[in-house]
């Protein structure tokens, strides 16, 4: 069994120091506190529904489009999924890509070649926020190839983290996919009668020449509605809709 350096455990006694998760932004505090203590320049943030599908992602050096895009056509061929490593959870709240996927594998893979590659994403890391057989929480953390990969002692120092982080969100007024949820029913307020009709039937997976059959309209009109509803519930496709529209 290895041991942390006395400066790596410095570190995690200071991140625990830092974040103290009574900040509004808490979850980008504690991108910012993995960036500067750690030198994990990537990541994002995700909360966990009451089905453990994660939403809302908070993104640190991430571009939104590459989240969009991820949401919208690679999401589930991802191998750090909760439904892929849940297996493993029980007993490790951190996992590395390379472990669920050897490396030879993954190079030839659909993920890899399509998504990660394509953004200069190579190496990566899941740190689970895990409690009573339920995840609550994601943080994801990326590498390019040319970087180092994620040493034992950075994968050890996440998994003390993990912990530490679980039991803050716990002690938190709201449940994560509570806050999320009282989040979307606020935005929800704001569409229209016509726009909650047209959602309606977006989660029932009708295309636009579907809605705009069984609603009488255009298809432009379909497509004017959806970019609304996208403003006011802060989307910018229809797989971020649904799974922003789920915590409602």
């Amino acid at each position: 069994m290895e041991f942390l350096p006395g400066n790596i455990y410095q570190k995690i006694l200071t991140f625990m120091d830092e974040v103290t998760g009574t900040e509004p932004d808490f979850r980008k505090q504690v991108l910012l506190a993995f960036d500067r203590l750690f030198g994990f320049h990537q990541s994002n943030f995700w909360l966990s529904d009451e089905n453990e599908n994660f939403i809302d992602p908070v993104m640190l050096n991430i571009d939104k489009y590459v989240m969009d895009d991820y949401l919208e056509n690679h999401y589930h061929f991802d191998v750090l999924i909760p439904q892929k490593m849940i297996h493993r959870i029980h007993k490790q709240r951190v996992i590395s890509n390379l472990e669920l996927f050897p490396p030879q594998g993954y190079e030839k893979s659909e993920f890899y070649n399509n998504f990660m590659k394509k953004y200069g994403f190579y190496y990566d890391v899941g740190l689970v926020l895990y409690n009573e057989n339920k995840i609550i929480g994601l943080i994801d953390f990326v590498r390019s190839k040319k970087d180092h990969p994620f040493s034992s002692f950075e994968l050890m120092s996440m998994e003390m983290i993990s912990r530490f982080l679980t039991q803050k969100i716990l002690q938190s007024p709201l449940r994560p996919y509570e806050s999320a949820k009282n989040n979307i029913n606020d935005r929800f307020q704001e569409l229209t009668l016509k726009e909650r009709e047209v959602l309606n039937l977006v989660q029932k997976g009708f295309t636009n020449v579907d809605l705009a059959n069984e609603l009488f309209i255009s298809v432009n009109t379909v497509k004017k509605h959806l970019q609304s509803i996208y403003k006011k519930l802060d989307v910018s496709n229809r797989t971020s809709l649904c799974y922003k529209i789920n915590t409602k």
